[in-house]
């Protein structure tokens, strides 16, 4: 799995879909955060960005437009909006297709989309802002609308595209047994030459790294990489490393996250770009090699610092001063994580500023600093607890 958008995320989001989009080389996914943590050697750093969330004809991670496929003939309009970026949304970076008007064959008058099919885009575009908002059970329900729409038409691949967005919005919220019964409806209803294929098969094995089935995870990932054919490859590549990584397998997460990073360059996707750079970076420290996992975050921070995402800056910041600890060089480590702490607190996103507190006073004690290690404990206890998504 970059804000924090529907897909990408910060924290972990996919975003919505829209049937048919070639060529959607922003859709990134939401891998869900693991909490930052430096123990061990391995910091647990990683913020992976979710798919965008287009919309299009239902809205999926990110919109995926289907009906325009073998439209070769007939000019559509597909504006896009610009992505929006909204802290304490999981990380979700959202796109969405506003407007679907389809010429009529041979140079006739222009020609709508049935109206049920419209009424669906724009269900779509209202869940999409919940979302953004930070207002997943409003979003549920304006996704599950686009799906009663598009089922009443039966059309199909908007139905999935609209399953794909509800899943991904249950994951979010922690309903993991109706996010698998609405990713294996998807399944069921995807055609074989489907162009949301991959997608579907995205959020299906984000979903079972969230159950903890690495093994079933890691076979749905790889199926994501197989059907996708556009600038998404790198993206879906990251995930595939993160399970590797998970799994254990370090030598095989590096080899995997090293072509993920190459892919998302050769796209100028940057964001999943360091989103590969922090898995690198998180190898690294798996394997104890402190050095390279500061140049790596070192990386990643550069670029998300470009791109504005505050969160990952942050998470960015955190890896640095964890690859410090890993090196035995405490004072960077306590200058980056009271860096990390501020972008977090700044961010509204207290939950991480509360662990680089915790490790703040830890580092402070080991290098005899008491009064400081006390001052920060009682910042700590008085920071407000976090708000869950509704």
């Amino acid at each position: 799995m970059n804000e924090p958008r529907m897909m990408a995320d910060e924290a972990g989001f996919p975003h919505p879909l829209t049937p048919s989009l070639k060529g959607r080389g922003g859709v990134s996914a939401t891998l869900p955060q693991r909490p930052p943590l430096c123990e061990g050697g391995t910091g647990g750093i990683l913020a992976l960005s979710e798919p965008r969330a287009m919309v299009g004809e239902a809205g999926f991670p990110h919109p995926l437009a289907p009906s325009l496929k073998g439209r070769g003939d007939v000019p559509a309009t597909l504006p896009q909006r610009s992505p929006l970026v909204k802290g304490g949304t999981g990380g979700i970076c959202i796109i969405a297709l506003l407007t679907l008007l389809l010429s009529g064959c041979g140079g006739g008058a222009a020609k709508r989309l049935p109206q049920a099919r419209l009424d669906a885009v724009a269900c779509t575009e209202r869940g999409i802002a919940a979302q953004a908002g930070g207002h997943q059970d409003d979003a549920l329900a304006q996704f599950g609308e686009a799906l009663r729409l598009q089922s009443s038409i039966e059309n199909n691949e908007g139905m999935v595209v609209a399953l794909v967005n509800i899943a991904r919005t249950e994951r979010l919220k922690g309903m993991l047994a109706p996010a698998r019964e609405s990713i294996d409806r998807a399944v069921s209803l995807l055609p074989e030459s489907s162009t949301v294929a991959s997608e579907v098969c995205f959020e299906k094995a984000k979903i079972l790294l969230a159950a903890g089935d690495l093994a079933a995870a890691k076979e749905w990932a790889l199926r994501a990489e197989g059907a996708e054919k556009g600038d998404a490859a790198g993206r879906m590549a990251n995930l595939t490393a993160l399970i590797s990584l998970k799994q254990g397998l370090r030598d095989q997460a590096r080899e995997q996250a090293e072509r993920a990073r190459n892919l998302n360059r050769s796209v100028s996707a940057t964001q999943e770009e360091a989103n590969s750079l922090r898995l690198l970076a998180e190898i690294s420290l798996a394997k104890g090699e402190g050095k390279s996992a500061r140049e790596l975050f070192g990386q990643a921070l550069g670029l998300d610092k470009d791109l504005g995402l505050g969160r990952k800056v942050a998470a960015d910041l955190r890896g640095v001063a964890c690859a410090a600890a890993v090196e035995g060089d405490k004072a960077s480590a306590i200058a980056y994580y009271r860096r990390s702490m501020e972008a977090s607190l700044n961010g509204g996103d207290r939950s991480a500023a509360a662990g680089d507190m915790a490790r703040l006073a830890g580092l402070y004690r080991a290098t005899g600093q008491e009064k400081l290690a006390r001052q920060i404990e009682e910042d700590l206890n008085k920071l407000p607890p976090a708000t869950p998504p509704n």
